[in-house]
């Protein structure tokens, strides 16, 4: 598709009614989510599908191919209904092997995704698009312009250890840091590009990731947290930088830690640390309290 719908998903759920199914590249057509005929025909398609989902996920690439299929369904619908089980359990899947192979980014789109991605409590319908949710209207539950509840995938992902670890949590914030560290860089070195009348070597719309400047900008910070301070005008000025953009990328962080089940106390506790680690100034900590304790309601 060309991603010409608006993503909302206040439609029918995907695959119903001749919405687009979805596919995931390098897997066969028996992959593809697709409703049609009696229920029963439908769940043993939903279950073939996350069958083959799973045994991608083994592969080399398969969890980008994931990434990138269901990328291209939220710009159709995100209204999941009776595939909600079956794309909660295939994130699940992805988790773990993110979890085996340390891959941090990827999990950073998985829970990108399962905020995305709902289902609506409409009452017992019979055809597996709303019904049978449940609950009381815990976290995972918003309102709909539709009349029901929706239920979020990452509802279903909120068990997992992963959350628990609070080394993932420094590691993804490490990530982001780099990540925006290397944005404002590729900018910098676009405008100089666009002054001196050259721009031959700019990726300017920023779609490939420099993996390799990434790490080496958490190299960066790891070692000069190792080091200890250094007093330079230059390296204070650096300093000055990172934690401005530490302090940034903190209130996502802390977003998704609390969309991920985390209690409030475990989340100032990770905000103390970082505080810490990194000499951020009292009024940044304090902010960032105020900003835990105000999203915590």
């Amino acid at each position: 598709g060309d991603g010409d719908g608006d993503g909302d998903g206040d439609g029918e759920a995907f695959g119903e009614n001749g919405a687009d199914p979805l596919t995931v590249p390098g897997v066969d057509s028996r992959c593809q989510i697709a409703f049609t005929g009696n229920r029963m025909t439908r769940m043993e398609e939903l279950n073939s599908a996350a069958t083959e989902v799973a045994a991608m996920l083994q592969t080399h690439g398969g969890v980008p191919r994931l990434v990138r299929a269901l990328n291209r369904q939220r710009t159709h619908n995100v209204n999941v209904g009776a595939a909600y089980p079956f794309l909660a359990g295939s994130l699940l899947c992805m988790l773990n092997r993110c979890l085996e192979h340390n891959d941090i980014d990827a999990v950073l789109n998985a829970m990108m995704l399962a905020q995305s991605f709902y289902r609506c409590d409409d009452g017992p319908s019979g055809d597996g698009s709303g019904g049978g949710v449940g609950g009381d209207g815990g976290s995972g539950m918003r309102g709909s312009s539709g009349g029901g509840k929706r239920e979020f995938l990452k509802t279903a992902l909120e068990k997992h250890p992963l959350w628990r670890d609070e080394s993932f949590w420094h590691q993804a914030l490490q990530l982001c840091v780099a990540k925006q560290q290397l944005q404002l860089s590729t900018l910098r070195s676009a405008e100089r590009a666009v002054e001196d009348g050259y721009n031959d070597e700019v990726n300017a719309d920023g779609s490939r990731i420099q993996y390799e400047q990434i790490d080496h900008n958490i190299l960066c910070w790891q070692m000069a947290a190792e080091d200890g301070p250094d007093d330079s005008e230059e390296a204070l000025e650096q300093v000055k930088s990172t934690n401005t953009i530490i302090f940034a990328q903190m209130g996502g962080i802390v977003h998704s830690m609390l969309e991920f089940g985390l209690a409030k106390d475990e989340v100032q506790g990770f905000v103390s640390s970082v505080c810490e680690e990194n000499e951020m100034g009292e009024e940044h900590r304090e902010m960032l309290m105020a900003h835990v304790a105000a999203s915590a309601r």
